[in-house]
């Protein structure tokens, strides 16, 4: 999984290909600052499709 640092820093964002989506790249925001660990909302990346 691909972790990037958002302007928030409290929120990191992962992406993974899933073939069995057509290739599709989710993207989960996570808030890694709580126990456990809280998504904060995950969609389909239409920009990420084919860049990983």
């Amino acid at each position: 999984m691909k972790s990037e640092l958002t302007r928030h820093a409290a929120v990191e964002r992962y992406f993974r290909k899933i073939p069995e989506f057509g290739g599709r790249v989710p993207r989960v925001a996570v808030n890694p600052a709580v126990e456990p660990n809280r998504v904060v909302s995950i969609f389909f990346d239409r920009k990420m499709k084919g860049q990983l």
